[in-house]
């Protein structure tokens, strides 16, 4: 069951999705609900970032989150099945100037990495992709929630402490730490920062 927050959230994609996409109607937006992951999928993976729209970025990675509504684990399954955490982070990297495919992206990593974080860091791309959402996004405050809580998820593993050495972030989640007007953002990367220094290395 989703909580409070994770469901304004939810409702804030699904109001940001709907202002850049101004032709969506409302079946459309029916739709999309219905989508089958394995679809969306498809066409995210289906060309390459320059020759793919952000609104049909955008309306896939919505879909995708709608199931987690119904169903988390068999979102999950399905994701995990269908190389889904790397498409997401190529879509992501594909748009990084686009803050609403961002936070659809960096929700689903945080969803499926709840139950699944050692998984989820086989993409070993992973850990790069939402740090530089917050990099490319740094005072939409939202994200960097958004984001640094799926990193909090990943972070009990050793996994994400080699990730995180192996592409020179760590310096960055102390920046972030620092740096960020936002109390609970910190809050949420010292908790990350914490957790990774229960490997007994140095951050």
């Amino acid at each position: 069951m989703m909580s409070k927050d994770q469901e304004t959230c939810e409702k804030k994609d699904q109001t940001t999705t709907r202002e850049e996409s101004p032709s969506a109607s409302n079946h459309s937006i029916m739709t999309i609900i219905m989508v089958p992951i394995e679809n969306a999928l498809k066409t995210l993976e289906s060309s390459d970032g320059e020759s793919k729209k952000e609104n049909i970025v955008s309306r896939n990675l919505f879909a995708i989150l709608k199931h987690f509504e119904h169903s988390p684990m068999d979102a999950c399954d399905k994701i995990l099945r269908n190389k889904g955490i790397t498409i997401v982070c190529q879509a992501m990297s594909s748009f990084e100037s686009v803050r609403i495919i961002q936070l659809q992206g960096c929700h689903i990593l945080r969803l499926v990495g709840t139950h699944f974080p050692k998984t989820v860091l086989a993409c070993d791309i992973v850990c790069q992709t939402m740090m530089h959402s917050i990099r490319s996004h740094r005072k939409f405050n939202t994200l960097t929630r958004v984001s640094l809580s799926a990193l909090r998820n990943l972070s009990t593993d050793f996994g994400c402490l080699l990730q995180m050495e192996r592409h020179g972030l760590l310096d960055f989640l102390e920046e972030i730490i620092y740096n960020t007007q936002d109390p609970e953002a910190a809050e949420i990367g010292i908790s990350v920062a914490t957790n990774l220094s229960s490997f007994s290395t140095p951050l």
